[in-house]
């Protein structure tokens, strides 16, 4: 109790088993008695404090009171070097929820009501429905960008590729692909610097995706991928000298194709560009 009058900012607390003490006569205590109507066995509590801080230690004791008749003993306690505790203040309750005191009081108007109204979030479908008509993505990417907070990174990339699907694609799928891989997260300004300064050398989609995992996964340098004729798409040309090699090893179909073309090189190609060359040449030995 003399904690508790002490932390609520009372002076102290005398037991009447102490008195008469402290300047407290025999008379006083009587007179006190007698006010209280206390029987023999009952005692009482003394407790000094200025007068504006009466109620709060009051109210602060009949609380303790009331916790220790349920026996509650919850509440934040203090430790000495010795190892013994005291009481600190109540557990964190909306009782002691308070304005902040060192923050500026702003006056709430109807200019500043409106001023706000004007700027509340947009509803979440409503968002994703708009950025997926902006950028001309799918709903389902345009929800994962919008409730993963990606949006901003997603805008750079589509700049830096000017393909806003390939971006959509990064953000929400290789990225996320690539730190599970590598068990780390990728930087976001890392990533966009990366695609900024490979978009002036290839934008080609497996390109993109092959430096991808080089830089993040292999940890080669950028300069060195950069110059990596692994990035350099495979030309018409390349393509159609490949599938002729393959073909001669027989066994080669447009269901294999793809698989059969991988095996034969590190350097990225477009899948559709190989199909159309692969019956083109078909239409050729028919022919």
């Amino acid at each position: 109790m003399s904690e508790v009058v002490k932390v609520f900012g009372g002076g102290g607390l005398v037991h009447s088993d102490e008195l008469p003490a402290f300047g407290i006569t025999e008379s006083e205590v009587a007179a006190v008695r007698a006010l209280i109507k206390a029987e023999d066995d009952d005692a009482f509590l003394v407790v000094s404090c200025a007068s504006e801080r009466k109620g709060i230690v009051e109210e602060a004791l009949n609380s303790r009171f009331r916790k220790l008749l349920m026996e509650d003993l919850s509440e934040t306690r203090w430790l000495t070097p010795e190892g013994i505790t005291g009481f600190l203040r109540p557990l964190p309750g909306g009782e002691r929820m308070y304005p902040e005191t060192d923050v500026p009081l702003k006056v709430v108007g109807p200019d500043l009501l409106d001023h706000a109204s004007a700027r509340v979030p947009k509803d979440p479908s409503a968002m994703v429905q708009e950025i997926a008509k902006r950028f001309n993505i799918s709903n389902q990417d345009a929800d994962t960008i919008a409730s993963a907070g990606l949006l901003a990174a997603f805008e750079k990339i589509s700049m830096a590729l000017n393909d806003t699907r390939l971006a959509a694609r990064i953000v929400t799928q290789i990225l996320p692909e690539l730190e599970r891989e590598r068990g780390s997260q990728i930087q976001e300004s890392e990533a966009i610097e990366f695609l900024d300064d490979l978009a002036k050398v290839t934008r080609d989609r497996p390109s993109i995706e092959l430096a991808l995992r080089m830089r993040f996964l292999e940890g080669m340098p950028i300069s060195q991928i950069l110059r990596s004729e692994r990035i350099k798409p495979l030309s018409r040309d390349e393509i159609a000298g490949l599938i002729r090699s393959a073909a001669r090893k027989g066994n080669l179909t447009g269901s294999n194709l793809i698989p059969m073309l991988k095996s034969m090189t590190s350097r990225t190609f477009d899948p559709k560009l190989a199909l159309d060359v692969y019956h083109q040449l078909e239409k050729r030995a028919h022919a």
